[in-house]
């Protein structure tokens, strides 16, 4: 799949917008099937419980509110509201240091 990104990518080199909206519709995509494989039950199946699902891209730094979309999307269970008191936290630590 990278190798296919690259080499679509590589042709567009020259246009930042068509970039974007191309690495957006990949992520859409990709937390699209993340949500398909938990709605049918594909993780609880294979593991036996619920798991926490998530989907970020390392050189991406979403806002809090687009990955809370992301989470609630993704999860149903109990470790959605245990991710959102987490994320409370971010930044305190920072601001401590100060």
């Amino acid at each position: 799949i990278n190798q296919i990104c690259k080499e679509i990518v590589d042709k567009h080199d020259d246009d930042e917008d068509w970039f974007y909206q191309f690495q957006n519709k990949i992520n859409e995509k990709c937390i699209e099937v993340l949500e398909e494989l938990k709605n049918e039950n594909f993780f609880s199946k294979l593991i036996g419980k619920d798991i926490f699902l998530n989907f970020s891209v390392i050189d991406d730094d979403l806002n809090k509110e687009k990955q809370q979309k992301i989470i609630t999307q993704l999860n149903d269970n109990s470790y959605k509201e245990d991710y959102f008191e987490w994320m409370t936290t971010w930044g305190k630590n920072k601001k401590r240091a100060l």
